[in-house]
């Protein structure tokens, strides 16, 4: 796989590449190192893509972050939580857990449904923040290229969290986010676009 575009958020770009280098280049090489053929192995049941293989969301994040990057000393972050609610007198209890940290770089590799990356980097993110485990963070996810007739629908991508970001701003609970919109390598499998009118709205 590789890297075709960065987005700052935040400053994010500028903030990992200077207190997170090292942590920064084991993400690149491993996103690197992947092969996404491997993660070739879905076959689609929508209808306008019966039977069409796609890529694995799942196996994208195995060869990322079970193959790779928890090799090299990365571990899931996780919070616990209770809450109360007073109209039932019952108490809730749960966790948030994200893909990888390392000495206070924050990792997510979304490659399934585009509201998860909102819910990462404007959600999880300022969490782990606030409990001191995050300073700043990594976002991976598709670039519109690789999801396009490759992915199921509803995949988010760089595009559309570059763009949902730019027209929500930052706010005062934000942390830097650096976000890494990959691609598999020229030469990898190639399949057919859909036609337009096949296509979810926000990927017309």
């Amino acid at each position: 796989m590789k890297i075709v575009a960065a987005f700052s958020f935040n400053n994010g770009q500028e903030t990992v590449e200077k207190q997170f280098p090292n942590e920064l280049d084991e993400i690149k090489a491993a996103i690197m190192s992947v092969d996404a053929a491997i993660a070739h192995v879905k076959q689609s049941r929508e209808i306008t893509m019966a039977g069409r293989m796609l890529y694995s969301p799942k196996a994208l994040n195995k060869a990322l972050l079970d193959d790779q990057l928890y090799q090299r000393g990365w571990s899931k972050p996780k919070v616990l939580y209770t809450t109360s609610v007073s109209e039932t007198g019952e108490q809730y209890s749960g966790f948030i857990e994200g893909d990888g940290v390392k000495n206070g770089l924050g990792l997510e590799v979304q490659f399934g449904k585009y509201a998860f990356l909102g819910w990462d980097i404007l959600g999880k993110m300022p969490i782990y923040a606030r409990h001191g485990i995050f300073t700043a963070g990594v976002e991976v996810v598709p670039m519109a290229s690789f999801r396009r007739g490759q992915m199921s629908t509803g995949i988010g991508c760089f595009e559309q969290i570059k763009g949902i970001l730019e027209q929500r701003g930052v706010s005062n609970l934000d942390i830097p986010v650096a976000v890494l919109g990959t691609a598999p390598d020229v030469g990898g499998i190639e399949e057919p676009e859909l036609a337009e009118e096949d296509l979810p709205p926000d990927m017309q």
